[in-house]
């Protein structure tokens, strides 16, 4: 039998209010880890893909990271959270700084904070929020069977 529109969307309330499972996020954090130092390294990738997809998934470990620091978040706040937080970083970018530019020469400075300001970040970073906010609900969706 087919449940009726509230019925699903009832359904879809209920499973969006439950509490994230840090486990699930920290593997999907380290998962984005992985693409995006792979795709720094990987001459096979298709140059759009290259050339893209390192602040989409700098957007989605933000996204990922937000998740686990507050599992009870909603998933449009993570996101609004997340788009702000990139800007700002982005934005920081213009800003030279000494300080700013010393945490740059870091070793992790230039992967957290980047180096130069890009506008059409924005729209990459817009891209990544969206990809996790889909894959939040699928997760979110996913019960296990017992």
């Amino acid at each position: 039998m087919t449940k009726s529109w509230a019925e699903r969307h009832q359904d879809d309330a209920i499973a969006m209010m439950t509490r994230r499972d840090r486990r699930i996020y920290a593997a999907l954090a380290l998962g984005t880890i992985g693409l995006g130092l792979l795709g720094r390294r990987a001459a096979w990738m298709p140059s759009f893909f290259a050339a893209n997809a390192g602040d989409a998934l700098y957007a989605t470990l933000v996204f990922w990271l937000l998740a686990i620091a507050v599992p009870l978040a909603r998933a449009q706040h993570l996101a609004i959270v997340t788009f702000c937080a990139c800007a700002a970083i982005e934005l920081s970018q213009a800003w030279h700084a000494e300080w700013l530019l010393a945490l740059r020469r870091t070793a992790l400075g230039p992967l957290v904070l980047g180096t130069t300001f890009a506008a059409e970040d924005f729209p990459r970073y817009l891209a990544g929020v969206a990809i996790a906010l889909i894959v939040d609900r699928h997760v979110r969706g996913w019960r296990p069977t017992r």
